[in-house]
């Protein structure tokens, strides 16, 4: 009788859930810094445009500190890389982002398409942290494949390895995503590495009303989350994989595309009526 109860109390709050409301109040997304600031900030100006009672907070954070906000409830939604199962933190995967090297346009081999990961040694490298995840991946897949990198210097965030490239000599992988405007504008040149490797991304946050499982994980599904806060995933999740990308401002008024133009992902399909 107590597990029915339970089933009814659980059927009524999703159905309540699932009532036509129209969302309002703050959202508060904590992200880290190469997670795509163009991205984010082209999905809280859809958001907002589609409704003018949501506001979206963007903040950007060394990783740890994003998933600690999420656990803490000091924000609603949190952007990782290489999310994990964090106690307490439901995860959703977002996408895979390929990774390549970057270079001056003045660099020897930015006549180039391709690169061999085998061939990288010839070149200083800037990479980043081995303490950020990323950099560990980079540092594994490079490992696997028996290369020993002649790094020059190590960063903390993606802004800063743009900037050592763009006036050194040295190369750099990163995620093309976080690229994107340099490549377009010049002052960098991309080259697709082999064998490929990828980033992925996820989106992390805390369930109001989720229970937790014997293993101390919380099982709360976005129904559970406010309305905005749902909103704003739906538009985040539209964008299902690398290659769909928001307009560069520049391109705005020759191409008007985004979320609701994008075909959304199986995903999305997490944050509707039907969680």
């Amino acid at each position: 009788e107590c597990r029915q109860l339970l089933q009814r109390y659980d059927d009524l709050e999703q159905r309540v859930q699932q009532m036509p409301v129209e969302p309002a109040g703050e959202v508060v997304v904590d992200a880290i810094y190469s997670a795509g600031i163009d991205l984010l900030n082209h999905v809280r100006d859809d958001v907002e445009s589609r409704w003018p009672r949501v506001q979206i907070t963007l903040d950007y954070k060394p990783p740890t500190e994003v998933v600690d906000a999420v656990r803490e409830q000091r924000c609603d939604l949190g952007i990782v890389s290489y999310p994990q199962q964090w106690r307490q933190v439901t995860m959703l995967p977002l996408w895979r982002e390929p990774m390549g090297v970057i270079a001056s346009p003045r660099h020897e081999i930015s006549d180039s398409d391709t690169i061999k990961v085998t061939d990288l040694t010839r070149w200083q490298m800037a990479a980043f942290e081995p303490s950020l995840p990323v950099g560990r991946a980079i540092r594994r897949y490079l490992r696997e494949h028996g290369v020993r990198p002649n790094v020059e210097n190590v960063f903390d965030n993606i802004d800063t390895i743009k900037a050592a490239v763009a006036v050194t000599d040295e190369i750099a992988i990163v995620p093309r995503r976080t690229v994107r405007r340099d490549i377009d504008a010049g002052p960098l040149a991309w080259l697709e590495l082999t064998p490929p490797i990828a980033r992925p991304m996820g989106l992390i946050y805390r369930p109001r009303h989720a229970r937790k499982a014997s293993n101390g994980r919380s099982n709360g599904k976005p129904a559970d989350l406010a309305p905005a806060v749902r909103a704003f995933m739906e538009a985040l999740l539209a964008y299902d994989g690398p290659d769909i990308e928001p307009p560069l401002k520049d391109d705005l008024a020759a191409n008007e595309v985004g979320p609701a133009d994008a075909q959304p992902s199986d995903r999305s399909q997490l944050v509707g009526d039907h969680a």
